[in-house]
């Protein structure tokens, strides 16, 4: 696997931008992706990839990228 960045103090837009918008307009495309998050126990990988589950399905600040992915699809 390649390694590209860390990104640390992002918004969920932005993370979403760098890391998911092109993996899932190539997935329509016809080809295989995946984003994956790794790191800690604690880390923040649920929130990056489903968001805040407090914050409620209208806030879509906090969504993560996998509301993002279905939302672009």
């Amino acid at each position: 696997y390649r390694f590209y960045r860390a990104l640390e103090h992002t918004s969920q837009d932005l993370t979403y931008n760098i890391c998911g918008e092109e993996v899932i307009r190539s997935c329509l495309d016809g080809y295989n992706g995946t984003i994956m998050a790794y790191g800690q126990t604690g880390a923040g990988k649920t929130y990056t990839m489903y968001g805040d589950e407090d914050a409620g399905f209208h806030d879509v600040d906090y969504h993560g990228i996998m509301p993002r992915a279905i939302q672009q699809v």
